[in-house]
């Protein structure tokens, strides 16, 4: 069965209606990655649509995918001096 966004869910996954909405969040962040229960935190790892922090320290998130997009007009990047 579908919850009310769409999301497929059981009684066995990680997006069933009495899972935390953080958990569920997940699941419509974009990333289209369906596997085992057990392999989801392997593929978060990578996951190109999980936020993560500025690892330049600015304090922003973004979707990792993004960190390259990021990482040129982060106000943290490292410039090189024009002198």
């Amino acid at each position: 069965p579908n919850d009310d966004d769409g999301a497929r869910s059981s009684a066995c996954d990680s997006t069933s209606a009495e899972e935390p909405a953080a958990k569920r969040q997940r699941v419509n962040n974009g990333c289209s990655w369906t596997g085992a229960l057990q392999e989801l935190d392997g593929h978060l790892g990578s996951c190109g649509f999980v936020p993560i922090p500025c690892p330049l320290g600015c304090g922003a998130r973004l979707q990792r995918r993004k960190l390259k997009e990021h990482s040129v007009c982060c106000p943290q990047r490292r410039v090189e001096c024009e002198h």
